[in-house]
């Protein structure tokens, strides 16, 4: 039933020369320079520092964007994100088809990593008359690639994004 499963194994120091350090912006802020003037943006929510949002892009298309503390993960880690989202009867809405990723990267924000990430999720039929959104997240911080698991600080949880008519 999610929308996207992101798993990445990657030595972070490597990937943060491509991110930027600056100031933290906003949750408003945040979804704005990642969300196109063109979509509606449905719901957004803040969830202890990491960022989540929804917008419409189309009839059977949402962009979805999240923005993950990764703070502390500086060994080969792995996280995955899980976008579930249902109609008003409980039921999955998601396409069977994979996301296509509008942009992935880590940022560097003072002493804070993040890693963010924006979407296209395809719609199994027009959107809902409500749109019940929920975000699984797993987090290892040291990730095996031989054997395939988690060795220490594996983290799971899942936050509430939002219910919102549409």
């Amino acid at each position: 039933m999610s929308a996207r499963s992101l798993y990445t194994a990657v030595p972070l120091a490597a990937t943060l020369l491509l991110g930027r350090a600056e100031a933290s912006p906003s949750l408003d802020n945040w979804v704005t320079a990642n969300a196109s003037p063109t979509e509606k943006t449905a719901c957004a929510r803040e969830e202890h520092g990491e960022f989540f949002f929804v917008a419409t892009a189309g009839p059977d298309k949402v962009r979805l964007g999240s923005r993950l503390d990764m703070t502390g993960y500086d060994h080969t880690h792995e996280f995955s994100v899980g976008w579930i989202l249902r109609n008003e009867r409980g039921s999955s809405i998601v396409a069977k088809v994979r996301p296509e990723t509008v942009r992935e990267q880590y940022v560097k924000e003072g002493a804070r990593v993040y890693a963010e990430n924006v979407e296209y999720q395809t719609l199994s039929a027009p959107a809902p008359k409500r749109l019940r959104v929920e975000v699984k997240i797993e987090k290892c911080s040291v990730w095996s690639p031989d054997s395939q698991t988690c060795k220490s600080g594996q983290k799971v949880y899942t936050v509430s994004v939002c219910e919102v008519g549409l």
